[in-house]
């Protein structure tokens, strides 16, 4: 599904800047979370947090807080702002959405340093956060989607898909999970995940068994300039980031 689809229905109520950032920062977090890039998960989604209050204040107050200007801090008392307002707008708007932005608000800025012999918690705030948001995009839509009830159906659907990790560090070693990417379209994303690697390195990553054929495959990926391939060492090109953005889109729930 197209992105320009989520974004229509929601600029037919609200202002295009806030949803652009909104959509756009859910987009970059989904394919941060499928990297394993658990960290910039939730720097992503700071942006999402804050469009999104500013969509819940024009929803339920008729104006937002500019985009040039700081937003009042997020607390109990901004909450029950929302909730007391005498407005048309219903539970959703005022209660339900903004105790769910505040939650992850708080996970994202109040979790403090942990000690060295602790748990690191960022691959699981990271998989609340982005279902979080996922659910606040999908209500979103719910209400304000003039599709029909099955395509808005369909739509949320499409947003509230689990995530899959791409990307799986074994030892050192990244693997691509999903099996049904060919060599070429490993070697990109391998690339996309960590730029600059040896060709020995990429063929061990992918599995490769014929030395000669892969870096033909390589070769290849060069000549397409996708890929800058000299003396071993192998960097994405403006073209391959490209590419290897779209095979990694494709799989994200809006993409």
């Amino acid at each position: 599904m197209e992105q320009e689809i989520v974004k229509n229905i929601l600029c037919s109520c609200v202002p295009k800047e806030f949803t652009e950032i909104l959509v756009e920062s859910y987009i970059s977090a989904s394919k941060e979370y499928r990297k394993g890039n658990w960290k910039y998960v939730g720097n992503e989604l700071g942006q999402f947090v804050e469009s999104a209050r500013r969509i819940v204040e024009h929803m339920v107050f008729g104006s937002a807080t500019s985009l040039k200007d700081k937003l009042p801090l997020f607390n109990d008392s901004e909450l029950k702002k929302y909730e007391q307002v005498s407005t048309s707008a219903g539970d959703s708007w005022r209660i339900i959405i903004p105790r769910n932005l505040y939650a992850m608000y708080c996970i994202r800025s109040k979790r403090g340093m942990i000690h060295a012999n602790e748990i690191a918690p960022n691959k699981m705030d990271a998989t609340v956060l982005l279902c979080s948001a996922k659910w606040i995009l999908a209500e979103m839509i719910r209400l304000t989607s003039k599709l029909s009830f099955d395509e808005t159906s369909n739509l949320i659907d499409d947003i509230i898909a689990k995530e899959d990790v791409l990307f799986w560090d074994v030892g050192g070693v990244i693997r691509i999970l999903d099996n049904k990417l060919n060599a070429a379209e490993k070697v990109l994303c391998l690339l996309y995940y960590s730029d600059k690697q040896q060709d020995a390195s990429l063929q061990k990553a992918v599995e490769y068994k014929n030395s000669t054929e892969f870096r033909r495959l390589l070769k290849t990926l060069h000549g397409k300039r996708q890929i800058e391939y000299c003396n071993g060492l192998c960097s994405l090109s403006p073209l391959g980031i490209k590419v290897a953005e779209k095979i990694i889109s494709e799989k994200d729930a809006i993409a």
